[in-house]
């Protein structure tokens, strides 16, 4: 074996005795690549961990990613061709819900039926989201718990501290006085 490879195992060792294990995706695209250098090495915090597993997320399934301003990261797969989302608005959305490791945890598939929410009503990742988006727009986003349900988790469901990722599709905005 040369010194290189040597390396590379050692360092590989060294992340899984520490409790970490490396990326398994590598970036694809400059989009990924920017995504990618908010990973962290060493992740020291509890913030830090979720941020780590979101990247890998998205990285291994979303290549493309981008990270906004407010820490969310998102991908577009559809923009879709309606009104934009804005904050108020009444909207129906097929979605799943997941942890950052996949399993899945609610969404239209388990309910029968899709969502019928205000932008406002939900987490403030999940509200930010949303007004990135338009009609017919179908997206995945990744929210560390600080833009989800924080330490206080939401019942069994959501433990306290947990990243999620959505996957939804705006199927309309509705209006208020029919409901």
């Amino acid at each position: 074996m040369n010194s290189c490879t040597l390396v590379l195992i050692g360092l590989t060792t060294l992340l899984i005795a520490c409790g970490q294990t490396p990326r398994t995706t590598e970036p694809e695209t400059d989009t990924d690549l920017a995504v990618y250098s908010y990973y962290h090495t060493n992740p020291a915090t509890q913030f830090e961990r979720e941020e780590n597993a979101i990247i890998d997320y998205l990285g291994a399934h979303y290549p493309g990613a981008t990270r906004l301003d407010s820490g969310i990261y998102l991908k577009i797969l559809d923009l879709g061709s309606g009104d934009p989302l804005k904050w108020g608005d009444l909207i129906q959305v097929d979605y799943k819900v997941s942890y950052a490791d996949g399993r899945m945890i609610d969404g239209t598939e388990r309910r029968g039926e899709p969502l019928k929410t205000y932008i406002g009503n939900g987490v403030d990742g999940w509200n930010q989201a949303l007004q990135q988006l338009h009609v017919g727009s179908h997206a995945v986003f990744g929210l560390t718990s600080s833009r989800a349900y924080k330490e206080k988790g939401l019942g069994n469901a959501i433990p306290p501290d947990t990243p999620l990722i959505f996957e939804v599709t705006i199927e309309k905005i509705l209006d208020p006085s029919d409901y």
